[in-house]
């Protein structure tokens, strides 16, 4: 099941100018976000179901702290990144209600397109750029 690949830079840092306290937690909780997602991608392509499914909790977990990092940014941004991370979380929160395959696959595929475009949105707006 090759549809969690993350084609995604992990790595997010400060784009050479200092960017506020804010902006450098989105950095680091996309990255990892990211990270994890690709962990989840990982196990599953080796068919290590199990650990899939254990390591979809550390999945879930960042991105709640990454939409707890959105809303320590100034309004301005936070009105765009916040409803992508909402939507993201929203997405993750139905993928074990799928009952086929091509079901899950779906739930993957729109969550690795919501990730890419918080990613593109964090990189615009925190500064984060890829490394």
């Amino acid at each position: 099941m090759a549809v969690l690949t993350v084609g995604l830079m992990a790595g997010c840092t400060a784009s050479g100018t200092v960017g506020s306290a804010a902006e450098e937690e989105v950095c680091s909780a996309k990255a990892a976000l990211v990270a994890s997602v690709q962990k989840v991608a990982d196990d599953v392509k080796a068919v290590n179901l199990g650990q899939a499914h254990t390591d979809w909790k550390t999945v879930k977990a960042d991105a709640a702290a990454l939409g707890q990092a959105v809303q320590r940014l100034a309004e301005e941004k936070k009105a765009q990144l916040a409803p992508q991370v909402e939507a993201l979380k929203t997405t993750l929160a139905t993928v074990t209600d799928a009952t086929s395959l091509p079901e899950l696959e779906a739930t993957l595929q729109t969550a690795k397109r919501q990730l890419a475009e918080i990613v593109s949105t964090a990189t615009t707006i925190a500064g984060c750029t890829p490394t």
